[in-house]
């Protein structure tokens, strides 16, 4: 089974559970760990770990 869930939500169900989460986020004081890179330095960031996110700066 493949599928990304999508086509079980109308627009507004599926706006209104992203602000549900973005609530969370900010109520929870959730934090991503990230680490920026130049645009210079893409090749970096392409090489770089996942964890903490790489951030392109443009």
């Amino acid at each position: 089974m493949l599928g990304s869930g999508f086509g079980s939500l109308n627009a507004k169900e599926l706006v209104s559970s992203i602000q549900q989460v973005f609530a969370l986020a900010v109520q929870n004081k959730w934090v991503v760990p990230t680490v920026s890179f130049d645009l210079d330095h893409i090749q970096d960031a392409w090489d770089a770990p996942s964890h903490p996110r790489p951030i392109i700066i443009i």
